[in-house]
């Protein structure tokens, strides 16, 4: 049956261009992750014999939901602001996933005690397409956002060499408080998927 391994790379609020999202090559911090994790699975199949294979980004291309993984591989929680809080960084974790024929010991199962119970809501109240009405989140709101980004960007580039990066609102993560709440309120899940640590671009050789 195999596991589901999810990787996350830390993305320092100092260089947002890490999450400026290109046609048709998606964000460089994506395309970090996406050479860790083919990286990973060369060295699973070369040194190791094993099987594996780096996971689509997205669902629609045969992906997972990442952030459904990172919170079952026990690198996080969900926070109100419907991104997974991970300890010591907060919800700047970007993530990817491989698939590899590895069979490991499940992990235990911790009591979980969420980041955002004493929180103010600052992710909410300075959502400016307020994509959390009634204090949930609407994917549909958000979204509708992102398309209006994109859709700025591509009236203004007439280059087509030459394309403008989307630059999408992080309000909800970059007003979050929960960067350094204590690992002890991590929650460990049983199941297919096993974390790793999360990463900083310079850790990544």
């Amino acid at each position: 049956m195999g596991r589901v391994i999810v990787l996350g790379l830390y993305h320092d609020p100092e260089h947002p261009e890490m999450d400026w999202w290109e046609e048709g090559r998606s964000t460089p911090g994506d395309r970090i992750l996406y050479g860790m994790t083919t990286a990973l699975s060369r060295w699973l199949r070369e040194v190791h014999g094993r099987e594996a294979h780096d996971i689509p980004y997205a669902v629609s291309d045969g992906g997972i939901y990442l952030k459904d993984a990172a919170v079952l591989a026990g690198l996080g929680m969900f926070g109100r602001n419907n991104l997974v809080i991970v300890p010591g960084f907060g919800p700047r974790i970007r993530f990817r996933a491989l698939w590899t024929d590895l069979e490991v010991e499940a992990l235990p199962l911790r009591e979980c005690l969420s980041p955002c119970i004493k929180c103010g809501r600052p992710c909410q109240k300075h959502c400016p397409q307020q994509a959390f009405p009634g204090g949930h989140y609407s994917r549909e709101r958000c979204l509708s956002r992102m398309d209006a980004d994109k859709a700025s960007v591509a009236s203004r580039t007439s280059d087509t060499t030459q394309k403008e990066s989307v630059r999408h609102c992080r309000n909800c993560e970059l007003f979050c408080t929960a960067s350094f709440f204590p690992s002890p309120v991590l929650c460990l899940r049983t199941g297919r998927h096993q974390g790793m640590i999360a990463l900083q671009p310079e850790d990544v050789k």
